[in-house]
């Protein structure tokens, strides 16, 4: 009797989540658009100024990309798991985020107020407890008591924040990315962005490429594109053509798989730069926090 009533909760749930994605596809405007965005600061301002005046990394800058998976880290689904477990999970990403200490964090699947997750905003949370960052946090999926997308946490003030959500992708819920401005060598800015493609057509993948592509080629000189790409790096994927025509690196391609979502044995989550960077450093975190695996690197500016 358990059992069949299990079965018939989850045959509700996942019928629920259909219909969510319809209306919420209905209510979608046609074509790439900004979207919501929210943005905070560290609580003591002051400290932190003085913090960041007394940071020296010699150049050298971390960066970490992680997709976070609605704080449910590693379980069948976040609807499932009451809001203490959550923030128990969050807890975990905001101790390894501490304990590698990166200058800028790029986050996906990140949830503002959201039913299925707790009823508050993870990245708010975060970035309250792993301390001393901006952030900015982009909605792209947003009504029906749902609120998520992507964000940026950064040591570094993060100005001219943008959040763009993609075209509506049936029967997919929106996917896209937020894009800020910060100034790493207190000199001149560079354009960083946290991002989430699709994860069920090469061809919607391109298409949203080629939006990023429209609204980046003006920045590709001092670029950094962080996220989970939902693909390998293969010819004519969307990560290849991101790449060709942003003219961005990735970290040795051609050395092993890095898997990143080890439940597909795939390497879908990285970190590319343009040509004005080098990587220094290049590895995927083995600590579970979600179902993808985090990507960290160090990178600097290349001498003129």
């Amino acid at each position: 009797m358990m059992l069949k009533s299990k079965k018939l909760f989850l045959t509700l749930f996942f019928a629920g989540c259909l219909i969510i994605c319809a209306v919420l596809l209905i209510l979608s405007v046609t074509g790439k658009r900004e979207s919501a965005l929210t943005i905070s600061e560290p609580p003591d301002l002051l400290s932190h100024g003085k913090y960041l005046k007394k940071l020296s990394n010699n150049g050298v800058f971390k960066i970490l990309t992680l997709n976070i998976a609605h704080g449910r880290r590693d379980s069948l689904h976040q609807i499932f798991l009451s809001s203490e477990k959550i923030k128990s999970n969050l807890d975990e990403i905001a101790a390894l985020i501490q304990c590698v200490n990166p200058d800028i964090v790029a986050l996906q699947e990140a949830d503002g107020p959201s039913l299925w997750s707790g009823n508050f905003s993870h990245v708010e949370y975060l970035s309250k407890k792993a301390r001393s960052y901006y952030s900015a946090q982009g909605t792209h999926v947003h009504g029906l008591m749902l609120s998520y997308g992507t964000a940026l946490l950064s040591k570094y003030p993060l100005t001219t924040p943008v959040s763009i959500t993609f075209k509506p992708s049936p029967p997919t819920f929106p996917k896209g990315f937020v894009l800020a401005a910060v100034t790493l060598d207190g000199v001149s800015e560079t354009k960083i962005v946290s991002v989430h493609l699709d994860f069920s057509r090469k061809s919607v993948r391109k298409k949203q490429a080629n939006d990023m592509i429209d609204i980046l080629s003006s920045h590709k000189k001092s670029l950094i594109i962080m996220g989970d790409f939902n693909c390998e790096l293969e010819k004519e994927s969307a990560l290849q053509l991101l790449i060709e025509e942003l003219d961005l690196s990735a970290y040795k391609t051609n050395a092993g798989k890095m898997i990143t979502f080890p439940a597909l044995n795939k390497r879908v989550d990285y970190i590319l730069i343009s040509r004005n960077f080098e990587f220094i450093s290049y590895r995927v975190l083995k600590d579970i926090v979600s179902d993808h695996l985090g990507v960290i690197c160090e990178i600097k500016k290349k001498s003129d």
